[in-house]
């Protein structure tokens, strides 16, 4: 399974220019958290990434092959996207939104064994097989965000892309959330994508951090590189300290860097 890579992408909003030539390439088997500040076009650039939006300029290839020439299904049984706000606009059972997740390949037919087996599984690794048969309306906003994991899960992607997908977990399940992506990727080779606030889970859950600021790549390395003091003042304007820790760096924010 090869890369997932953006070349030169650029994406301009209005007179914002979003994405300014950011070049980035993602393996499989491992973890990249992408952190920022608010409109450092983190989620603009997994939009691009999945296919969403097409660049301005420049490309998007997963395999070796430029995403805009790989059919939607196709691309769907490649890649899972979850975004940071989804809607579900009808109501139904936690197991028939997470079915949803297997469409790229049961089409208009119904669920196979196979497909029932892999929904099964989801709602298995996201801890939701409880809520299976609740109308989705009816769950919390926890709730809610595991059921809408388990099915960008149940499609078995290659690539998981998520944008906030820890936002609104409890710590347990944050805990959960972060080694289940850290098992697909260590485990099963996948490749996982995800954008995080918290720059605590960052250092926990990724083995490679992306830091955006204005539209542009400032660091990509490691946790104890990508959240060195020195970076997180250029990137967010603060003041920070940055110690070891036993799962990662830990971060105290001293104050704004004036």
């Amino acid at each position: 399974m090869s890369g997932l890579i953006a070349t030169d992408v650029a994406v301009t909003l209005g007179t914002k220019a979003v994405l300014q030539g950011v070049t980035l390439s993602f393996a499989p088997g491992q973890v990249t958290a992408i952190i920022g500040p608010n409109g450092a076009g983190k989620s603009t650039l997994l939009t691009c990434l999945v296919g969403l939006r097409r660049p301005d300029r420049g490309t998007v290839s997963v395999g070796g092959t430029s995403l805009a020439a790989i059919p939607a299904r196709e691309r769907g049984q490649t890649i899972a996207y979850l975004p940071q706000t989804p809607e579900v606009a009808w109501p139904v059972t936690a197991r028939t939104l997470v079915g949803l997740g297997r469409t790229p390949f049961t089409g208009a037919r119904g669920l196979t064994a196979v497909d029932i087996a892999a929904v099964d599984r989801a709602l298995r690794v996201t801890e939701t097989e409880t809520l299976a048969e609740r109308i989705v309306e009816t769950l919390s906003g926890g709730e809610r965000a595991r059921v809408l994991l388990a099915r960008a899960l149940a499609g078995e992607p290659r690539w998981l892309l998520a944008d906030e997908p820890l936002h609104g977990l409890d710590p347990r399940h944050q805990l959960d959330a972060s080694d289940l992506f850290r098992r697909m990727a260590h485990e099963d080779g996948r490749g996982v994508v995800v954008t995080l606030h918290d720059l605590h889970v960052a250092a926990r859950v990724a083995d490679r951090i992306v830091v955006l600021a204005d539209g542009q790549v400032l660091c990509d390395g490691p946790p104890v590189e990508a959240l060195a003091s020195e970076v997180l003042e250029r990137a967010y304007g603060v003041r920070a300290r940055t110690v070891p820790g036993q799962s990662g760096p830990l971060i105290e924010i001293l104050g704004r860097h004036d």
